[in-house]
């Protein structure tokens, strides 16, 4: 009797672990789910400062030299002139925001889909252990299947947050000459929103691949853990 509490009791503390296991697990899902829907987001800003670069910066304006072409010495414009350049310049930003919004719903459903997909095994695998149904299935194995389809995401982790660091800098580059093009500056503008944008990714590059690296150590730890005591685990079971 003495014996069976004893195996039970180091059953239940080994599956206590697993539980750490998946819930680590789920962690990092999180974490690259958050960084998709980020990426989105950029996706997004990009779409739509293409956008207004394209349509309110040269779209427009060789729209309306070609719909209302101005005579040779003649600086009389029609008035139609102004009636269509007024619209023309209220839909950037309507067109922008569209634009930005369905980048960002289908660029965000595209992303992230293999990492809910991945999560939701975990809570299917750390389930079934729960509820003492782990010999149906071959938990070691799929748990290792989930270690390994996340170990090849993990190996890209400072490529993401480069991406971040780029959406970053590519973000600030488009506010800056947007504001320079409104003041009329555009010359000058042009490369400080250069400059600016440069500044602003190596920033955010440092800083977004030293939270990659720590990412990857915790990734590395608790791996070595689960290869340490799933040995344990299937004497139990």
């Amino acid at each position: 009797m003495t014996e069976n509490s004893e195996i039970i009791e180091e059953r239940n503390t080994i599956l206590l672990s697993f539980s750490e296991i998946f819930r680590n697990m789920k962690r990092i899902d999180d974490i690259f789910i958050a960084i998709k829907r980020d990426g989105a987001r950029y996706t997004g800003i990009v779409a739509g400062g293409l956008v207004l670069i394209l349509w309110g910066m040269v779209g427009i304006p060789i729209l309306l030299n070609h719909l209302f072409p101005i005579p040779t010495g003649s600086n009389v414009l029609p008035e139609a002139y102004y009636i269509f350049s007024r619209a023309a310049f209220i839909s950037v930003p309507i067109l922008s925001l569209i634009a930005g919004f369905v980048a960002y719903y289908y660029a965000k459903k595209s992303y992230i889909k293999p990492f809910l997909a991945h999560k939701t095994k975990l809570q299917e695998l750390e389930k079934a252990i729960s509820e003492n149904k782990a010999k149906e299935i071959n938990v070691i194995e799929k748990t290792l299947q989930l270690i390994d389809q996340m170990s090849s995401w993990i190996l890209k982790l400072k490529r993401y947050k480069s991406d971040e660091a780029q959406a970053y800098g590519f973000a600030a580059f488009l506010i800056v000459a947007f504001v320079s093009f409104l003041s009329g500056a555009w010359s000058v503008g042009l490369p400080v929103s250069l400059l600016i944008g440069v500044i602003v990714w190596l920033y955010f590059r440092y800083e977004k691949r030293r939270e990659a690296d720590r990412h990857i150590q915790e990734f590395k730890a608790w791996k070595q853990k689960f290869e340490e005591e799933k040995e344990a685990f299937l004497e139990t079971m």
